[in-house]
């Protein structure tokens, strides 16, 4: 893929995480229509690494969702237009499990 900026050059996996997490938030203010379906996240080789730390991504946001609705009070800023993911399951293939 292409940048400008130098930053970009370098990347790991928290990095894609945090990119692929970025991506996810952008859909959906995109397609918010599509919220309310079933969420599958799948990949393949690497994907094997990544997919699943995505998927746990995931479910810590709707986590933190359900936590700032349980104590309305609470000190973190929730707008009312966030809502969790459906998150249903992930899939890899070929999946690398160990790239050790």
């Amino acid at each position: 893929s292409y940048s400008e900026d130098t930053r970009d050059y370098v990347t790991n996996d928290d990095r894609t995480i945090d990119d692929l997490e970025y991506f996810v938030e952008r859909f959906f203010e995109e397609y918010p229509r599509l919220r309310d379906l079933d969420l599958y996240i799948a990949g393949e080789s690497y994907g094997g690494v990544y997919v699943p730390l995505l998927a746990q991504r995931v479910l810590r946001y709707n986590q933190r969702l359900a936590a700032a609705a349980a104590n309305p009070s609470s000190s973190s800023s929730s707008s009312n237009d966030q809502q969790p993911y459906n998150l249903h399951g992930y899939i890899v293939g070929n999946a690398v499990t160990d790239d050790e």
